[in-house]
């Protein structure tokens, strides 16, 4: 896929994630200005209807700005809905609160500075395009839903934390998210119970392999080439899958000298499944769990007997950045 050569941009804002809240922005205004759709959504559905819009008035760039749920439901949307042939670029602008999605493969500048950029004569010539694959993740009895990073265990519970105990508390954005990440690095490198420390208990298949049964305490599956605060714990070269799975027991051996070669990206030797560490690449994963999945901060629940949770690779999607 290549940039096209003439861009026809529509613009999704979704004027409830944190950055929209605190700065409004004006979508009459910005259509005005710029000539171009821009489509306000509040919900899954409505992104959806923007999607269709867009494809019907021949729109070839999509660019949203919302947190990483906006831009889960706008995979969500493209991968389901079929309104596109052939999936356009998206723009990212992170509006979110974790901005997860966007520190990876999104624009560090605001959205009415994208748009001035688009309109440029000179545009293109500072642009890049960049691939991710999408993971596709299939709840029993739910809808199939759309994004990059897949977690259970304690990070989600350090997601709950951070919404009940930080978020209505003034504790929002970056202050909250580094109170959390702290709690939950303190709890991990002790060991004690918290918000840091839940372990879940999870049958898992991995592609061909046997079918293992553990407590995990961190479990992710992403392919994002890089996380919040721009760590890196995957281990890439280990597999040949396009999916990166991380997880550690509940007990992994020695975690404050694994810590930092992990999160770096370069685990040391010793960080192998017989001392509670799996780091692979993957095609595919089954996951028999009960209680609380999230995808890209979306949070589900997996009820008991329902069935395995499985993720696979959806396709591929381009995002434009420079």
């Amino acid at each position: 896929m290549r940039i096209p050569h003439h861009i026809r941009a529509g613009i999704i804002i979704n004027p409830k994630s944190g950055a929209n809240r605190r700065r409004p922005v004006s979508a009459c205004r910005l259509s005005s200005c710029f000539n171009i759709p821009v489509r306000e959504v509040k919900n899954p559905a409505e992104v959806r209807s923007a999607v269709y819009e867009f494809s019907r008035n021949h729109v070839n760039v999509i660019v949203v700005s919302g947190g990483d749920g906006t831009v889960q439901a706008l995979h969500t949307a493209l991968f389901t809905s079929r309104a596109y042939e052939f999936l356009p670029p998206l723009i990212v602008v992170g509006a979110g609160t974790t901005n997860m999605t966007a520190g990876d493969v999104g624009v560090s500048c605001g959205l009415v500075q994208v748009l001035e950029k688009i309109a440029g004569k000179t545009a293109k010539t500072s642009m890049k395009l960049i691939t991710r694959d999408i993971v596709k993740l299939k709840i029993p009895g739910t809808d199939t839903y759309y994004g990059m990073f897949f977690t259970t265990g304690a990070i989600c519970d350090a997601m709950v934390f951070y919404h009940t105990k930080l978020h209505g508390r003034g504790f929002w954005g970056l202050p909250g998210i580094l109170v959390t990440f702290t709690r939950f690095l303190i709890s991990a490198l002790t060991g004690k119970d918290g918000s840091g420390h839940a372990a879940r208990r999870i049958r898992l298949k991995i592609d061909n392999d046997p079918a293992v049964t553990g407590q995990f305490m961190l479990f992710m599956v992403t392919t994002l080439e890089r996380l919040i605060f721009g760590i890196r714990p995957f281990y890439q070269g280990q597999g040949r899958g396009p999916l990166h799975f991380t997880a550690m027991s509940d007990h992994p051996a020695k975690l404050w000298r694994e810590f930092p070669g992990i999160i770096s990206g370069r685990p040391s030797a010793r960080a192998v499944a017989e001392n509670g560490y799996w780091f692979s690449d993957i095609n595919r994963i089954e996951l028999e769990l009960e209680g609380n999945v999230a995808l890209d901060g979306e949070m589900y629940n997996v009820t008991p007997g329902s069935g395995p949770v499985t993720i696979e690779c959806a396709g591929a999607c381009s995002f434009i950045t420079w």
